[in-house]
């Protein structure tokens, strides 16, 4: 099949935004715009002369030396193609000799690790991905008592400064931009914890790409913290049907929740780099993840 491979333009977007949701795997519907925004070369399209685009893949720049592989897709009808090899290819000459990670289910460790060198295995990293499409998710269950001095804010621009300062001791590098983009997409709600006026953890809640209420990030110093905020967050959202929530498999807290609303554990994906990552990670912050498809935690 005949087609070029380039930079996504943002008017693809909605059409990437379509192979995703054909694959069933689950993102914000309007996440994509802030990663783009993000790194505008990070997107590689494979693109027909009349301009139906096939396939993608990404490897966005987190920072000087981190890229992360990810949203690697092709349509169902033209996959065995090599489609799927030319824009993982355009992502590789992207990257050079930069580190880089990106995800795999569990039975292909290998391959990427023999084939591609992504020779480091944060097994503490392990994603435990929880969703379902038809079953209506309860919080009730949920607990929403705070600890002493505790209280939940909605989000307000005002609160980003100390937001983007807790944000570093959980990821240990600088999403200042991003964080701001992700609290500023259409239909999402955030919740800022606060302590004597410093951050605690924040949460947010969107529309996946699926038409179901998707989580993401949700970070707290204190596992009641977390909690309340998804219980506040699930409450607070008008999509019922459906849920979605990366946790990491090792924290228990965070997966306790999930049993607690009765949602699914579905897919579970191995983290993976070529190199150690130098920064030094919060994973026990960590009770939903940022995004699985871009982001370390």
């Amino acid at each position: 099949i005949k087609c070029n491979i380039r930079n996504m333009k943002e008017e693809e977007i909605p059409q990437v935004m379509d192979i995703y949701k054909e694959t069933e795997w689950h993102t914000g519907h309007d996440g994509i715009k802030k990663w783009h925004k993000l790194d505008p070369n990070a997107f590689k399209v494979a693109v027909t002369d009349d301009g139906k685009v096939l396939g993608v893949c990404c490897t966005v720049r987190l920072y000087e030396d981190l890229q992360y592989f990810g949203f690697y897709v092709v349509r169902k009808k033209f996959r065995g193609k090599g489609i799927g090899t030319k824009v993982w290819n355009a992502c590789k000459e992207l990257i050079g000799n930069r580190n880089v990670g990106t995800n795999s289910v569990p039975e292909k460790i290998g391959i990427y690790q023999t084939r591609e060198q992504f020779v480091v295995h944060e097994e503490e990293l392990l994603i435990q991905e929880n969703d379902t499409l038809d079953d209506i998710i309860s919080p009730d269950k949920l607990i929403d008592s705070l600890p002493e001095d505790v209280i939940l804010e909605t989000y307000q621009e005002a609160h980003l400064p100390s937001m983007f300062q807790y944000d570093f001791k959980v990821c240990g590098f600088n999403r200042e931009l991003l964080l701001k983009l992700n609290c500023e997409e259409k239909e999402t709600k955030t919740i800022v914890a606060f302590k004597n006026e410093e951050c605690v953890g924040f949460g947010t809640i969107k529309r996946s790409c699926q038409d179901i209420p998707l989580v993401s990030p949700l970070y707290a110093d204190d596992p009641n913290v977390a909690e309340a905020m998804l219980k506040q967050l699930m409450l607070s959202y008008p999509l019922k049907k459906g849920f979605y929530m990366a946790t990491l498999f090792h924290n228990k807290e965070a997966n306790d929740m999930i049993k607690k609303i009765g949602c699914p554990p579905t897919y579970k994906l191995a983290r993976l780099y070529r190199r150690k990552v130098p920064v030094i990670f919060s994973p026990e912050k960590v009770y939903g993840v940022f995004d699985v498809n871009l982001s370390p935690l």
